[in-house]
């Protein structure tokens, strides 16, 4: 798609990395690596919707692995329960973030399974914890 450099909507250059001005100390030029990219947007939609997206570790151990041994009859307490004991409890312990790959991977499989759900919508997700769509999503089980 050519456009015109006169085009009244044609975008303003704008730098992400700005050359210095003054020449190097000695007085020789100095070679820069600057990173520039172009970016060039269609005219989209007028608006965009954002949702949020949140992933939580299941906490609830017995359902994923049984009762507690220290729960079971006929155990005998021995120094290794004490030990286990001793240790803080995993509801005591603060929560910790889940890995930014794993999100982006649950996040990917729920969208693949929820696909009929958009309408053909295309919806986006960046990586993390947002979906971005040009339309309201009506419906979505997510």
């Amino acid at each position: 798609l050519e456009v015109s450099s006169k085009d009244p909507e044609m975008p303003q250059v704008v730098e992400f990395c700005s050359r210095p001005v003054a020449p190097a100390r000695s007085g020789s030029t100095t070679p820069l690596m600057i990173n520039y990219f172009k970016l060039t947007i269609d005219k989209g939609p007028l608006q965009i919707f954002k949702y949020h997206v949140t992933v939580d570790l299941s906490h609830d151990d017995e359902s994923k692995y049984g009762p507690a041994a220290s729960k079971q009859e006929g155990d005998a307490v021995s120094d290794v329960d004490a030990a286990k004991d001793s240790i803080r409890s995993s509801s005591e312990r603060p929560p910790r973030p889940l890995q930014r790959g794993l999100v982006s991977r649950v996040v990917n499989a729920v969208q693949r399974q929820f696909d009929d759900d958009y309408d053909g919508v295309r919806v986006v997700n960046d990586g993390m914890a947002a979906l971005y769509s040009p339309t309201q999503i009506h419906g979505a089980r997510m």
